[in-house]
């Protein structure tokens, strides 16, 4: 399958599908480092004022980003590399961690929004070329 794309002239990781799987990887460390500081930090977040509306273990939420930045980073790799199944995995690996991000949102609001932000233009970097992928 490779080759016969590879005939077609089809080149991975070039123009916005190179471009998403760059910010993908880059979101993806980032959530790697987020991760990494949320578990050495070992601290209950309550938000919400005095009702406590949402309350999230730190550590938890610490793997949680750890291990999605590691699957996004390595999605990011395939991604820029060609394989057809990484657009999928790419879609729903970043839906999940904007879901993430929204929950972290109180918290910290600038971050989050930064990182939802490059999100979008993951996914529609992604909605808009795969047609051309697969064509070639």
């Amino acid at each position: 399958m490779a080759s016969a794309r590879a005939e077609k002239g089809y080149r991975p990781g070039v123009g916005w599908i190179g471009f998403a799987a760059a910010v993908m990887g880059v979101v993806g460390a980032a959530n790697i480092i987020q991760g990494l500081a949320a578990i050495a930090e070992d601290e209950v977040f309550l938000a919400g004022g005095e009702r406590g509306s949402l309350v999230l273990d730190l550590t938890g939420w610490g793997w949680v980003h750890l291990l999605l930045g590691a699957f996004l980073v390595a999605v990011a790799v395939f991604l820029f590399r060609g394989a057809p199944w990484a657009d999928y995995a790419a879609i729903v690996l970043i839906i999940l961690n904007m879901v993430t991000q929204l929950m972290f949102l109180p918290f910290y609001p600038f971050w989050s929004m930064l990182i939802i932000a490059l999100e979008v233009v993951v996914l529609w970097a992604i909605f808009t070329n795969t047609e051309e992928r697969t064509r070639a």
